[in-house]
C-alpha cells in the first residue's frame, strides 16, 4: 500500500512538471529547459544565452510585458468585449520557484477573434511586470501617507514602519503595480491569449483569497520537502468566479514573460487596477526561491508595435 501511494505521488509530480513545461512552452519534445531565475547569472538580462531555445528573450522584436503609454494607444471600436465560458474544475496550487500558480483541469475557454482558448492555469507577478504610463502604486503608497520610507543605498530600500515591513523594494519598484495576475488561455494552434489584472495595495483580493489558506500549506511542502515543484491539491475550483467584464482594455502582441520568451501571445491588460492585501502579497512572495522573490521582468521595447484600446463607452 505505502509503495502504491509512493507511486502515485511520484507520478502527479512527474505529470506536473510535464504539464508545467508542455504549458509554457518551455522546451520542445525530448529537450530539458534549462532554469532561470530574476537575478545574478540566470537572471532576465542573461535568459536568452541560457539555451537555443531562449534566444527569443534576447532576440525578439515582439517581447512582453510593456509600459503602456495611455497617450499612444489607439481606440479601436471594432474590439470585442472579452467573453469567457469557464466552469468548476478540479485545481492545484503549484510552487514552480519563480512564480506560484494555479492549474486548472478542464476548466473552460476564453474567446478571442472567434477563436477558442483553454484556460490552463493562473499565475501571480510580485511587483507587476505591465506599467500604465510608468507610473504606479508602489508597494507602500496606498497603505498611508504616515508611512516612512527611508531610501538605503541605490539597489536597496526598506520601508521602515511597525504596521509593515517588506523586504528589498527597489526604487525601481516604485513605478510597478504591487501585483499582476496572469490568466494563461492556449488555443488548438498553439497560440496563446493572456488577461493580466494589475493590484494596488488595499483591501483582500477574492481571487487570492480563495487560495490564501492553501498557500500557508504550499510554502511548509516547499520548506519540508525542498522539491523544484512542490503542489498542494485545492479541489474543485470555481472558476465561472474568475470572469470578468471589463470596460476597458488594452490589446497588444506580445510574448510569454518568461522563458522561452515566445511571440505568440495576444494580451489583454485590463485597464481597471484591483486591490490586494500586503498580507496576500507576503503569502504569495514567500514559497519563492530567493533570487525570485522579486518576479518581474524589465519591461521590453514596443518596437513599433501598435497598442489598442477597448471603451465599452466610448
Amino acid at each position: 500500500m505505502a509503495s502504491g501511494v509512493a507511486s502515485f505521488l511520484l507520478a502527479t509530480a512527474l505529470f506536473l512538471v510535464h504539464s508545467h513545461a508542455n504549458l509554457a512552452g518551455l522546451a520542445p519534445e525530448g529537450q530539458t529547459a534549462p532554469g532561470f531565475s530574476y537575478s545574478g547569472n540566470n537572471g532576465p538580462d542573461k535568459w536568452g544565452s541560457l539555451s537555443p531555445i531562449y534566444a527569443p528573450c534576447s532576440k525578439g522584436k515582439w517581447q512582453s510585458p510593456i509600459d503602456i503609454d495611455k497617450d499612444k494607444v489607439v481606440l479601436n471600436k471594432t474590439l470585442k468585449p472579452l467573453v469567457s465560458n469557464y466552469y468548476p474544475t478540479n485545481a492545484t496550487l503549484v510552487d514552480r520557484g519563480y512564480n506560484v500558480g494555479v492549474l486548472f483541469g478542464n476548466a473552460g475557454v476564453l474567446i478571442v477573434d472567434g477563436k477558442n482558448y483553454t484556460l490552463l492555469q493562473m499565475h501571480w507577478h510580485i511587483p507587476s511586470e505591465h506599467k500604465i504610463n510608468g507610473v504606479s502604486y508602489a508597494l507602500s503608497l496606498s497603505l498611508s501617507l504616515s508611512l516612512s520610507l527611508v531610501f538605503l543605498g541605490e539597489t536597496q530600500n526598506r520601508i521602515l514602519s511597525k504596521d509593515y515591513q517588506y523586504p528589498e523594494i527597489r526604487r525601481r519598484d516604485m513605478a510597478r503595480y504591487a501585483a499582476e495576475l496572469h490568466l494563461v488561455h492556449k488555443a488548438s494552434d498553439g497560440g496563446f491569449s493572456v488577461v493580466a489584472v494589475l493590484y494596488k495595495l488595499g483591501h483582500p483580493d477574492p481571487i487570492v483569497a480563495k487560495v490564501q489558506r492553501k498557500l500557508s500549506e504550499l510554502e511548509e511542502e516547499v520548506r519540508a520537502r525542498h522539491e523544484v515543484v512542490a503542489q498542494v491539491a485545492v479541489g474543485t475550483f470555481e472558476t465561472q468566479k474568475l470572469k470578468r467584464h471589463p470596460h476597458k482594455y488594452y490589446r497588444y502582441g506580445g510574448s510569454l514573460t518568461t522563458p522561452p520568451c515566445s511571440e505568440s501571445v495576444i494580451w489583454h491588460v485590463l485597464a481597471k487596477v484591483r486591490s490586494i492585501s500586503r498580507e496576500q502579497v507576503e503569502a504569495l512572495d514567500a514559497p519563492l526561491e530567493s533570487t525570485c522573490k522579486r518576479n518581474c521582468r524589465p519591461v521590453q521595447p514596443l518596437n513599433g508595435r501598435r497598442v489598442e484600446l477597448f471603451d465599452e463607452l466610448a
